[in-house]
């Protein structure tokens, strides 16, 4: 007999691409003051965009799913070169100029709370396949935001499973500016969701 998680949710996405990975990047849950906020390293992953970020995490991952594997998908390559800045001001308080670093970086090094980032972003999935999962663009006057909704049932899972949603969850919010979102999974009689609220557009 087989068994069944069920999971459904949304994501809504600012096209901004932010950079919470390599030496400077701080993590998606952390406190960040108006202070340290403003004199912070700002980093730009070159050559990506929104688009092909999701075009990489989502699309490439759900269509290389893997059901049971010691080797996580890399839909990234071997290596990218992060361009830091961090804006600096004088005694005033005025801005003077930008102090720049750069970084190469190897994707399949790169950690999530001790977790393999490429691990947590593998696309959930059961032995039948993955989530279905729709990417939107939504374009006003304020811009492009991308709306994102999965859902499915995964065969052959469990609630031992939901351990990975969440770590998937969490990855998603380290690689895009998730303005609002929702998950839930349900294997009976237990559950798990989350919510996202806020401005992180």
């Amino acid at each position: 007999m087989s068994t069944w998680v069920s999971v459904t949710g949304f994501m809504v996405i600012g096209d901004g691409l932010p950079c919470r990975i390599g030496k400077y990047g701080k993590p998606f849950d952390e406190e960040i003051s108006d202070e340290e906020f403003l004199t912070m390293w700002n980093g730009e992953i070159c050559g990506m965009t929104v688009s092909d970020m999701l075009g990489k995490v989502l699309i490439a991952m759900s269509r290389n799913w893997q059901y049971l594997t010691d080797k996580p998908y890399n839909p990234f390559g071997f290596h990218d070169r992060i361009l830091w800045k961090k804006p600096i001001y004088d005694d005033e308080k005025m801005f003077v100029e930008d102090e720049e670093d750069e970084e190469w970086f190897r994707w399949d090094e790169l950690k999530l709370k001790d977790k393999s980032l490429l691990e947590c972003l593998q696309f959930p999935c059961g032995s039948e396949g993955p989530l279905d999962v729709t990417v939107t663009p939504h374009i006003d006057e304020f811009g492009t935001s991308w709306h994102i909704v999965f859902n499915g049932n995964l065969r052959d899972r469990t609630d031992g499973y939901f351990e990975h949603l969440k770590s998937w969850w969490e990855a998603m919010q380290t690689m895009f500016n998730v303005g609002s979102g929702y998950i839930r999974a349900s294997f009976y009689p237990t559950s798990w969701e989350s919510k996202i609220t806020g401005d992180g557009l």
